[in-house]
């Protein structure tokens, strides 16, 4: 709850209380394109958890965690499913169940979540090396780039492959189905375990039309978000097989509404750096010359918040967030045009170093 001044008839003022729940489209995350783990609980939610029953998983009493982990389990077509904190803690567990006896590796795009945000977790917690691959494609890795980069010897010295890990989506773009069932077939040739990061997998199944279930067929293990295209407030789970059944529709909606995002900045005269495949949009900055950290403090300006190049549209973007995030690129556009004539007269381009989407300072990257 907080607290809100109001004035009255006699210009005094009276102090209300106002909810921080909300319905969908009417908090801040209307303007959040930063990723859609910035969606906010809804009323709704906030009644399903004030009836929830309260009982200990670890002894598995809790009747609900036990009916949402069956119910997922089944959904997948596997034999069990473990609700987590965190797609973080998804993975990670995922990874140890795995791997049991060192020396092993692991192979992944180099873009992977593994390789950049979760803290080496894979090395300390499961002692693995981690083998990235750069997709020769520049697109998604394919069979060809696993089988040049897995190893499978039988030499004492090597470290061989116990696992090839999988994300689907990647930077908002599809791996296709008939790719991830080849490396299947490679994977289960040579016993590699198969796992997906499936944080953003329902994106894939409303895109492609594709059941999960389906989708996951291929892996060993999965690991799903539902924080992001569910917006729940919290929570992964291992070995998902969501369809996605009344989440459809809206998630659709997001892929038309990041699509209609994409088309506004190419009207404007902006580049992608990505196909909009599903519900993200990469902004080309470096093409005109402006540094991401522009953007992001040109979009403090209009009431929005942006992780530098990457938009991720979410049910909770408003059309009035859609609209001011038009306003934000007219303006760094406009900053771009400004710099490119300053260029010409021998002032210089605006440059720098590039920054991911945490802020983090990275050498441009190819």
């Amino acid at each position: 709850m907080t607290t809100a001044r109001t004035a009255t008839p006699n210009g005094s003022h009276s102090h209300t209380r106002v909810s921080a729940w909300h319905t969908p489209g009417t908090g801040p995350s209307q303007y959040d394109f930063r990723s859609d783990v910035m969606t906010t609980p809804t009323l709704s939610m906030l009644e399903a958890i004030q009836q929830t029953s309260l009982l200990d998983d670890v002894m598995l009493e809790d009747p609900e965690t036990n009916s949402l982990e069956a119910h997922v389990a089944a959904l997948a077509g596997k034999e069990a499913a473990l609700l987590v904190m965190s797609g973080t803690m998804g993975n990670q567990v995922s990874l140890r169940t795995h791997l049991t006896a060192p020396p092993h590796s692991i192979v992944c795009d180099w873009r992977s979540h593994v390789i950049k945000y979760e803290v080496g977790g894979a090395s300390l917690l499961s002692g693995a090396m981690t083998l990235p691959i750069r997709p020769s494609n520049k697109h998604h890795v394919t069979l060809a780039d696993i089988e040049a980069n897995a190893i499978v010897s039988s030499d004492v010295h090597a470290c061989p492959t116990r696992v090839i890990w999988l994300e689907n989506t990647l930077n908002g773009t599809i791996l296709p189905q008939s790719e991830v069932e080849a490396i299947a077939a490679f994977a289960r040739a040579n016993d590699i375990a198969l796992h997906l990061d499936g944080a953003r997998i329902w994106e894939v199944a409303v895109a492609t039309k594709t059941p999960v279930s389906t989708l996951l067929a291929p892996f060993d293990s999965a690991s799903l978000c539902f924080s992001k295209g569910l917006g729940a407030p919290i929570g992964s789970i291992i070995t998902f097989g969501l369809d996605a059944a009344g989440q459809t529709g809206k998630l659709g909606a997001s892929h038309a509404q990041a699509r209609a995002v994409a088309e506004m900045w190419q009207r404007k005269g902006g580049k992608l750096s990505y196909p909009v495949e599903t519900n993200m949009v990469w902004l080309d900055h470096e093409s005109l010359g402006v540094r991401e950290q522009d953007f992001v403090e040109v979009a403090v300006k209009h009431g929005i918040k942006v992780f530098g190049s990457r938009l991720v549209v979410h049910y909770q973007i408003s059309a009035d967030g859609v609209a001011r995030l038009g306003k934000a690129m007219d303006e760094v556009l406009a900053l771009a045009k400004q710099g490119s004539r300053q260029k010409q007269h021998g002032s210089g381009a605006a440059g720098g170093a590039q920054e991911d989407i945490y802020g983090s300072k990275t050498v441009a990257q190819g």
